[in-house]
């Protein structure tokens, strides 16, 4: 259950940043864990110092993200709409 959660965060996190799986990590090592956190660490070739990031929370005071109920309980749709900057969604 835990790495599905994992899996799904990094999917989320890639599909709102344009990046496809393929394209964006080259290895994932992990999970490490203290606790009740764990950290799954992405490494790739991609250069991400030149991108723009924000939070949900940041994307969505700024009006970069679009959030719709599914119609699924507990699933939302968020759609980042922005074209310059990466949105960080924690789940």
């Amino acid at each position: 259950m835990k790495n599905t959660i994992a899996w799904t965060a990094l999917s989320i996190g890639l599909a709102l940043s344009g990046l496809t799986a393929s394209a964006a990590v080259g290895t994932i090592t992990g999970p490490f864990t203290h606790r009740n956190l764990q950290i799954y660490l992405v490494h790739g070739h991609t250069q991400l110092e030149s991108h723009a990031y924000a939070t949900l929370s940041e994307a969505l005071e700024k009006g970069f993200v679009i959030v719709k109920e599914t119609g699924s309980v507990q699933e939302l749709s968020i759609e980042n709409i922005s074209k310059h900057t990466t949105v960080f969604v924690n789940a």
